[in-house]
């Protein structure tokens, strides 16, 4: 039982730092690969914002309870969607609370993918 326990804590903070190196990734793409990027502090001061909204869909699409050897084509449907709905929910949740003031709306373009 404890084996599944920490399997599944390692599946949940693999999704968490993929979540937070794409938010990130995203931002030094959107800036030609230059680092430090301009207004690069607003990157990292929404970033727990992007990772509650982000773990709240992975965990509504139930992506943490897969094994990755039996992924099938629904398991990748999966993951789309709740990288578009988890993008389209950070957009939300980001004009709601700072009105996307400093957000390059290519950033927004850029996470999903």
């Amino acid at each position: 039982m404890n084996y599944f326990i920490n399997k599944k804590r390692s599946v949940i903070a693999h999704d968490y730092s993929m979540a937070m190196l794409a938010w990130l990734f995203s931002w030094w793409l959107r800036f030609n690969l230059e680092f430090p990027y301009f207004n690069w502090e607003m990157s990292i001061y929404v970033l727990p914002l992007i990772l509650l909204v982000q773990g709240l869909v992975f965990n509504r699409f139930k992506l943490h309870r897969g094994i990755w050897r039996f992924a099938s084509l629904p398991d990748l449907w999966n993951i789309f969607r709740a990288s578009i709905i988890g993008t389209f929910s950070i957009a939300l949740v980001l004009f709601i609370s700072i009105r996307l003031e400093g957000i390059p709306r290519t950033v927004l373009i850029l996470y999903p993918i």
